[in-house]
């Protein structure tokens, strides 16, 4: 659910809509981050952040990489320096075996498929039907990427997890939807 409501936060802040979601976010956005969403990010590139206890500015790797027209999907690895500390091991294993399966599947060579960040140029996102709703967004939004044979490259980011206590809601049963996603998307749809 904070996903949908991320994105549609995203989009208020782009067009100006003052939206109660967007109010909502805004409790917990630095003074001048709405300002720098709008300057840093145009019409031509759609950043989907399904975690808010990342920085903004660390999107700024990916969103050169599409603007100079080096890849037209960048995500944001949490494993390229991987920080033991910021993950609960159960966390750290799950993400790792949903990555493991999805590179097997597909024959790709990601280091984390559930990322936090994600960023493409708008056009490929253009008749791509999304039909995932919780975990499973991310395998299934990465397989249809994979199938349309664009550009995706990991860039590091920092990353710093919840606790259960602080809000964090993944369980093992959101790896089993996210792997039955990556079957699911590689033999079908």
């Amino acid at each position: 659910m904070m996903r949908k409501f991320g994105l549609q936060a995203l989009h208020d802040i782009m067009v100006d809509n003052d939206s109660a979601v967007k109010k909502e976010f805004e409790k917990y956005m630095k003074p001048g981050d709405i300002d720098t969403i709008k300057s840093k990010f145009s019409q031509d590139l759609a950043i989907i952040d399904n975690d808010i206890n990342i920085s903004i500015d660390q999107t700024k790797a990916l969103h050169k990489a599409i603007v100079d027209d080096k890849v037209d999907v960048a995500y944001g690895s949490r494993f390229i320096n991987l920080n033991l500390e910021a993950f609960m091991l159960p966390n750290l294993l799950g993400n790792k075996f949903i990555t493991t399966v999805f590179n097997i599947f597909f024959n790709t060579h990601f280091t984390d498929v559930e990322t936090c960040y994600k960023a493409f140029n708008a056009k490929f996102l253009e008749g791509v039907d999304i039909k995932s709703t919780s975990f499973d967004f991310e395998p299934e939004i990465t397989a249809k990427m994979v199938k349309k044979k664009v550009r995706i490259q990991e860039f590091p980011i920092s990353y710093v997890g919840r606790k259960y206590h602080e809000g964090k809601k993944v369980s093992w049963i959101d790896a089993i939807h996210a792997v039955n996603a990556i079957i699911k998307f590689r033999f079908f749809n």
